[in-house]
């Protein structure tokens, strides 16, 4: 299952930097996302709402459980794999940016409390 938001234009400003919400997508993972990066001024906030498995980020394997928030920025590796049992369910916002944002080295991976 998966539904496609597109040119959604939302713009916000972080920083300074205004942040452009393109694309929202939900998706039900039945198969493993392959090891991809995107450009210098793209992002993607991923929320996991249901379901369990992996995500590879930069070489380093995290387990991913319900309610489990990452954001990848640009030139980082990522890559997915859902449980064969309990599939991932995930919500992802695409942001672009005009403006070359400070890159960090860490990738927060976040379990939020409800």
């Amino acid at each position: 299952m998966r539904e496609l938001y597109t040119d959604l234009n939302i713009k916000f400003p972080v920083d300074g930097t205004d942040f452009y919400a393109l694309n929202l997508v939900f998706e039900r993972f039945l198969r493993t996302i392959p090891s991809h990066s995107h450009g210098s001024s793209s992002y993607e906030i991923h929320y996991i709402s249901s379901g369990c498995g992996h995500a590879k980020i930069n070489e380093v394997l995290y387990d991913i459980v319900p309610n489990t928030l990452y954001i990848t920025g640009p030139h980082v590796e990522h890559a997915q794999v859902p449980s064969p049992e309990d599939p991932m369910c995930e919500y992802c916002v695409y942001l672009k940016t005009k403006n070359k944002v400070q890159e960090q080295n860490k990738i927060p991976i976040k379990r939020l409390e409800m």
